[in-house]
């Protein structure tokens, strides 16, 4: 799978070409496939998150549905917050 987006850019373009063929061509320029990072780490966070204290933990459940918790998850999307 080393040339599947450019294989998908082409054919999107309407070259008809197969995976085979762009990996061929690409190794014989030379050229190699790279992925995109996808983890960066943010230094300070895990500090960040072990101050804040979890007050779940100081209580003692001694039946069912006495211990609630939620979690809301942001993503900062292109500049904007989703």
């Amino acid at each position: 799978m080393v040339a599947r987006g450019s294989t998908i850019a082409l054919r999107a373009a309407g070259t008809r070409v197969s995976r085979r063929r762009v990996a061929r061509l690409m190794r014989e320029a030379g050229l190699r496939a790279r992925a995109v990072k996808l983890y960066r780490r943010i230094p300070g966070l895990h500090a960040f998150f072990t101050s804040i204290p979890n007050r779940q933990l100081d209580r003692l459940a001694t039946g069912p549905d006495q211990g609630w918790v939620g979690d809301i998850t942001y993503l900062k999307v292109a500049g904007a917050w989703r």
